[in-house]
């Protein structure tokens, strides 16, 4: 009777809620690739700032990180530059996914001197949806765009892939099935 009780609540919180139910969903993987680009001129090409190609799971926060650290020239902590970026992709409706993305990019500037350490960070901050195999570009500013795509992870013989917490041993592992 409690068993029954449980799958009825359930059912009803499910239906009351469809979102909570799509969190629910399997965990996918998906190719994330982002682009930062700018144009300084309405006659320049494209110049491209960052161009990261990262393998996320669905429904589970994600962080990337590629540069490095500086020391500073006047004590305290290391400075961080590089490309900077976390966020998280759910399933969302209509077959499309939310995105959700802080994407940073720090460059040492040129201008730093002996009395301070400079770095330029450029912070871009993206709340969308998009389709699988959708290229979506998000202007920013005049001068400066982001551009998303998303694509399943391809296995081989056209398998396909789910995503599975081990129960055992908390770690996350990827199955494939034929």
């Amino acid at each position: 009777m409690r068993r029954i009780t449980t799958i009825a609540f359930m059912v009803l919180m499910c239906a009351a809620n469809p979102s909570a139910h799509a969190a629910d969903s399997n965990p996918s993987q998906l190719m994330l690739t982002i682009k930062l680009s700018e144009r300084l001129s309405s006659n320049a090409e494209e110049r491209t700032i960052a161009n990261p190609t990262l393998v996320v799971t669905t429904e589970r926060p994600f962080r990337f990180h590629v540069g490095g650290t500086l020391p500073p020239n006047h004590g305290g902590d290391d400075i961080t530059i590089g490309t900077r970026v976390q966020g998280k992709v759910e399933h969302g409706a209509d077959d499309k996914y939310r995105v959700a993305l802080t994407i940073s990019v720090g460059q040492h500037s040129i201008l730093s001197t002996d009395d301070a350490d400079i770095v330029k960070p450029q912070t871009v901050d993206i709340r969308t949806t998009i389709a699988s195999r959708e290229t979506k570009r998000i202007p920013y500013s005049t001068t400066a765009a982001c551009s998303i795509s998303l694509e399943s992870v391809n296995t081989p013989n056209g398998a396909a892939t789910s995503v599975r917490d081990c129960g055992a041993c908390g770690k996350t592992k990827l199955a494939v099935r034929r």
